[in-house]
C-alpha cells in the first residue's frame, strides 16, 4: 500500500500538478551546463543540443558516460598490470642472485670486516 501511494504521489509531482504547474502535461527540464553539454555531445544522445533537456535524457547521457569512463578506467589497469609483470620478469631475468645468495654475500662481507 506504502508503495502504491508513493508511486501514485511520484507521478502526480512530475506532472505537476503537486507543484503549482497549471499544465499537467510539462516534463520536468534540466538546465544544461558547460560540463552536461560535453557529456552530451559525447554520448551522442541528443543533436543539436538544446539548453533544456528532460532530466531522463541527462540520466541516459550520465550513464552512458560512467560506464565508458569505468571501461576506460578498467582498460588502463589491466595494460598497467601487464606491464608491470614484464618489468619484474625483465628485471627477474637480468638479476639471477636469488635473496639467499645476496644475504650470504652481504654475511659474508660483514663477517669479514669484523675479522679485521
Amino acid at each position: 500500500m506504502l508503495m502504491y501511494t508513493y508511486t501514485i504521489l511520484r507521478q502526480f509531482s512530475i506532472s505537476g500538478r503537486l507543484l503549482g504547474n497549471s499544465s499537467h502535461h510539462a516534463v520536468p527540464k534540466h538546465k544544461v551546463t558547460p560540463f552536461n553539454r560535453f557529456i552530451l555531445r559525447l554520448t551522442r544522445t541528443v543533436e543539436p543540443i538544446p539548453n533544456e533537456v528532460s532530466f531522463e535524457m541527462m540520466d541516459k547521457a550520465n550513464s552512458r558516460f560512467r560506464i565508458g569512463l569505468t571501461t576506460v578506467v578498467m582498460i588502463i589497469c589491466a595494460l598497467g598490470s601487464v606491464y608491470s609483470i614484464r618489468q619484474g620478469k625483465e628485471a627477474a631475468e637480468a638479476h639471477r642472485d636469488s635473496l639467499y645468495d645476496k644475504n650470504r654475500e652481504r654475511y659474508e662481507t660483514q663477517s669479514g670486516n669484523e675479522n679485521k
